[in-house]
């Protein structure tokens, strides 16, 4: 059975990369975040996959004010620390 770890932060996911068969990162979507954590999997051979928030709605306002709770989350712990680079 494959082993998936969700990880965020430079040392959970080189634990990832070491000891499970995929990674869900936690750490972004833009080119930059996921360069880096590609980064940190120093080229494990592990599936990846990215979290990121998502809403389908009757109009794109509607779709983006669902979404906008987990993002500014995110955003506040990143801000805070408490994903480390």
């Amino acid at each position: 059975m494959p082993i998936v770890i969700a990880a965020t932060g430079p040392r959970m996911i080189r634990t990832a990369g070491r000891i499970a068969d995929g990674v869900i990162l936690h750490h972004g979507v833009s080119p930059d975040l996921v360069g880096r954590a590609l980064g940190w999997l120093d080229g494990a051979p592990v599936e990846v996959s990215c979290w990121t928030a998502y809403s389908l709605g009757a109009d794109a306002t509607e779709a983006r004010n669902r979404t906008s709770r987990p993002c500014r989350r995110s955003a506040n712990e990143r801000e805070a620390g408490m994903v480390h680079r």
